[in-house]
């Protein structure tokens, strides 16, 4: 069984939002999962009962100043989900750190365009979500986007 650990904002000191995680936890977790994560399409190892895919939403900075270190010492991989809209505002990455994270074998996915409800939005606002932000990723990594994480957890038909 493949389980997703979804992490959303690291802090050093102080826990800002219910979502944050202190380093020291971020620290704890992966040396416990470090031995059963997968990376992103991998299948899982049969001698497994739980599989680890590890993924960041939002695309905030620590996942680069703190995770990005942490993972390249313990040589793990993580999936992070990015909000083109969000990019360069005051604590989130740049489009040079997303690329950097790709460049250092994350993988890279969409969170959609503006980090909207997609199922309270038009059908052509949620494609519009969904293919502007993959076109915006795609030309900035240079590399194919294969992957979606629904803002607020919220899907639908």
């Amino acid at each position: 069984m493949n389980v997703a650990l979804t992490i959303h904002r690291i802090q050093k000191d102080n826990i800002i939002d219910y979502e944050d995680i202190s380093t020291s936890l971020f620290s704890f977790l992966i040396n416990r999962i470090k031995k059963s994560c997968i990376a992103f399409g991998e299948q899982n190892n049969l001698n497994q009962d739980v599989s680890w895919v590890l993924t960041f939403d939002d695309g905030f900075s620590s996942d680069y100043e703190i995770a990005l270190p942490l993972l390249m010492e313990k040589e793990m991989q993580a999936l992070f989900f990015i909000v083109p809209s969000y990019v360069g505002r005051p604590n989130y990455l740049t489009w040079k750190q997303i690329k950097s994270l790709s460049d250092n074998g994350m993988e890279i996915g969409s969170h959609s365009l503006n980090h909207v409800d997609m199922v309270s939005v038009s059908k052509l606002q949620r494609m519009s979500e969904l293919n502007d932000s993959r076109k915006i990723i795609e030309d900035q990594i240079s590399k194919s986007i294969r992957s979606f994480s629904f803002p607020f957890g919220q899907f639908n038909n």
